[in-house]
């Protein structure tokens, strides 16, 4: 019986151990780079969720400059067309964030970005 007890505690800190593994788990969860496109007065996704400390390159498919700046921080980047940035979220708190183009607010061009 002691046995099979050791044995089923070992399975399960093996599975909690090997976690993080998971193929399935989205960008925000690996803390990996979260992908968002800007295109000409829109956000791709327009709902960013990013992990804590985790970055987001805001690619500019678009034909116009545009703009990724989150209320209430210091990120406020430019983006030129066919351009890519990397934005740090180190700064941010968890829970969220408005984002918006500064140059085409007014059309729309806004998004909402949570940190995990």
């Amino acid at each position: 019986m002691k046995r099979l007890v050791l044995l089923a505690a070992v399975a399960m800190l093996a599975a909690v151990a090997c976690g993080g593994d998971d193929p399935n788990a989205s960008a925000s969860e690996n803390n990996e780079a979260v992908v968002v496109t800007a295109t000409d007065n829109t956000f791709d996704p327009s709902d960013i969720a990013a992990g804590a400390g985790s970055s987001i390159e805001v690619v500019n498919d678009g034909e116009a400059p545009h703009n990724f700046s989150v209320s209430g921080s210091s990120i406020d980047v430019d983006v030129e067309p066919g351009e890519t940035a990397s934005i740090d979220t180190s700064e941010l708190d968890a829970g969220a964030h408005d984002v918006e183009c500064k140059f085409h607010a007014g059309a729309g061009m806004t998004a909402t970005l949570t940190v995990e």
